[in-house]
This record gives structure tokens, C-alpha cells and sequence, in this order.
């Protein structure tokens, strides 16, 4: 089965590269490679992606992005990096495949990598941003839960890490998913305009009671 690259929705699963000619004048060919192949290419850049480091923002800098398209540009830069770290971070602690939780969720964060860097950053359709970036959100909304669950299998599945460096784990990867989800709380909400919130906390958020819900729900799974 063959899968275009430049453009690419979740429901259509093809991928189509553009090819520019070494000559130095750019062509509007298109290259066509099997499903199979373009996941190993981006199991390799997964893995490159990973050890880059990733610029440390500031709220102040993400609310200072003066337009849609600037935004854009930083969410298909940075937040696929953020993806990349925590698909290494998971497949780091050893017998993480035999763990559900973390099995669903390492499948989510490569499905989300892919949707992300099949957009032509040259060539940004702000609206598909826009949708894949809102189902990327809602999709990943038990992401807490599942690797809070996940870490707490995985210790006493096999024992073989302290709490120390478990904590150390979910500080990592948890800080990590706050600033993919800064971008997004930031993104336009329709094609050629940006969120109108300028923070990622609702001004009718009960902290207490979320707190509560919290305590309630680790009580639970300790």
C-alpha cells in the first residue's frame, strides 16, 4: 500500500515527499514509498528528534507570538521534539512493552509524532493545524492517568526501580507534556486567529476540588 507526504489527514493514511532536484532548481515531483518504509523513517527521526535539545520557553514568549502562523511554526518545531523525547523515555525502562497503559500510550505519542510531521511546515493549512492539534489534546487527555498507572505496573511488575527514579521519570516526562500543551492552549481556534485565553488554567477551575479528584484517584491505584 502506497502513502502520499505532504498533506496528510488521520483518515487518510498516505504520505507524500516532494523531491527537489540537486541541481538546485526545486520540482514539484512527488516520491511514493510504501507505509512500511515511511515508518522506519520516522522511527529513525524519532530517535534523532530526541537528542536535540529543546529550547526552554517561557509563558511570556509563547503569549508573545504576535500571529497564527509564527505559532504555528513553533508547535511543528518543538512540539514533535517533545513526542520524540517521551517515546525514548518510555521505551528506556525495561518491560514497558509487557505494561498496558504504557503500551497505549506509546502508541498514542507515535500516532500524534506523525500526524504532526506530515504537515508541510512550508506550507501550513491553518485549519488542519488547528483540527489535529484539538484532537491531539482530547485524545490525550487520560495521558496522566495512563502513565501514572502504567509507572505504578510497571514497579511492581518487576521491582527493578527505586522511587527515585521512577519520580525522576514522571517529572521528565510529565514537564514535558505541560509545554506541548502551553502551544496548544495557545493555538488558533480557526484558521487565521489565535486563542483568545492567554493561559492554559480556565478561570472557573475549582483547584480544590481538582486536587481532591487527584488524591482520591492516586489513593486508589497506591
Amino acid at each position: 500500500m502506497l502513502l502520499a507526504a505532504r498533506r496528510v489527514s488521520a483518515f487518510r493514511r498516505r504520505a507524500l515527499f516532494r523531491q527537489t532536484r540537486s541541481a538546485g532548481t526545486s520540482s514539484d515531483r512527488f516520491v511514493y514509498i510504501a507505509r512500511e518504509r515511511l515508518e522506519e523513517l520516522l522511527d529513525a527521526e524519532v530517535g534523532y528528534l530526541s537528542k536535540v535539545p529543546i529550547h526552554p520557553f517561557t509563558l511570556q514568549e509563547v503569549l508573545g507570538l504576535g500571529s497564527a502562523e509564527s505559532l504555528a511554526a513553533c508547535i511543528l518545531n518543538d512540539v514533535p521534539k517533545r513526542f520524540a523525547v517521551r517515546i525514548r523515555m518510555i521505551e528506556s525502562l525495561g518491560g514497558w512493552d509487557h505494561i498496558e497503559e504504557l503500551n497505549k500510550l506509546h502508541s498514542r505519542m507515535k500516532t500524534w509524532y506523525r500526524r504532526l510531521r506530515l504537515i508541510d511546515p512550508q506550507n501550513v493549512d491553518l485549519q488542519h493545524l488547528t483540527e489535529t492539534t484539538r484532537a491531539i489534546r482530547q485524545e490525550g487527555s487520560s495521558t496522566v492517568g495512563l502513565v501514572a498507572l502504567g509507572i505504578y505496573k510497571l514497579q511492581r511488575a518487576n521491582g527493578q526501580y527505586t522511587d527515585d527514579d521512577l519520580n525522576h521519570f514522571l517529572d521528565g516526562f510529565l514537564l514535558s507534556r505541560i509545554g506541548s500543551n502551553m502551544y496548544y492552549a495557545r493555538a488558533p481556534k480557526e484558521a487565521g486567529g489565535l486563542a483568545r485565553k492567554t493561559g492554559i488554567i480556565s478561570p472557573r477551575c475549582d483547584a480544590v476540588a481538582l486536587c481532591k479528584q487527584a488524591a482520591a484517584y492516586a489513593s486508589r491505584i497506591c
